[in-house]
């Protein structure tokens, strides 16, 4: 368990990188937004790049245990759980409380969407250490409940629903703005009660298109996952 001053500076540089990136976040204004030296700073993580792979290992481990959680007890029964109730679990706003609370929800947050589209090095073996094994999970269980979806169709669902749980957990005000006030995303209940009948349908439209073995053209080559 991490002690005090290491959760201390955990929590500067996730604010620090979230607001800088990778490239931008000095391990200074890291050490002083924790009120430690940076020598304590060095001596307890070493580097900023193992800083920056605590600071995503200790709330992605968290959560996706959580998430691991809940789809096990879905299962516990034998029962084969509905489509909804996994994408509830996709997008509990409380999974992210086992990993910090609501004022760490937008840092972590845009620390995570920069690595899901990162094409460097570092973000790549972050995805595959800490999330791949979740994803993994649900895509087979994407493909349990819809017995017709395809394995890539469901690597596809799953890659667009995590996209639209980037927008769940936008803090930037835009729906807001777009809206003039009628959409309101501070109740994040609310915006998932929204969320999970729309990304459901889509799901089960790329089941129907697998299910019907809908083929490209004889000279058009298939569609691949992005490596």
């Amino acid at each position: 368990m991490a002690s005090a001053t290491q959760e201390a500076i955990l929590d500067a540089a996730e604010q620090v990188f979230a607001s800088h990136g990778y490239e931008g976040a000095a391990m200074r204004e890291i050490a002083k937004r924790a009120g430690v030296n940076q020598a304590l700073l060095h001596y307890h993580f070493a580097t900023k790049d193992n800083l920056y792979e605590r600071v995503v290992e200790r709330r992605s481990s968290a959560i996706n245990n959580y998430r691991i959680e809940l789809l096990d007890a879905l299962d516990a029964d034998g029962s084969i759980p509905s489509l909804e109730q996994l994408l509830h679990v996709l997008y509990a706003p409380h999974a992210y409380m086992r990993g910090g609370s609501t004022d760490t929800v937008a840092a972590y947050t845009q620390m995570i969407l920069a690595i899901t589209i990162g094409s460097d090095e570092r973000s790549k073996a972050l995805m595959i250490k800490y999330f791949d094994g979740i994803a993994r999970r649900f895509i087979d269980e994407f493909m349990r409940v819809l017995p017709g979806l395809s394995r890539s169709n469901a690597v596809w669902a799953y890659l667009f629903a995590l996209g639209v749980r980037a927008q769940v957990h936008a803090r930037n005000n835009r729906a807001v703005r777009l809206s003039d006030g009628l959409c309101d995303n501070t109740d994040l209940e609310k915006v998932v009660a929204l969320v999970v009948p729309f990304v459901a349908a889509g799901i089960r439209q790329l089941a129907a298109i697998s299910s019907h073995s809908l083929l490209p053209p004889a000279d058009q080559p298939p569609s691949r996952c992005p490596a």
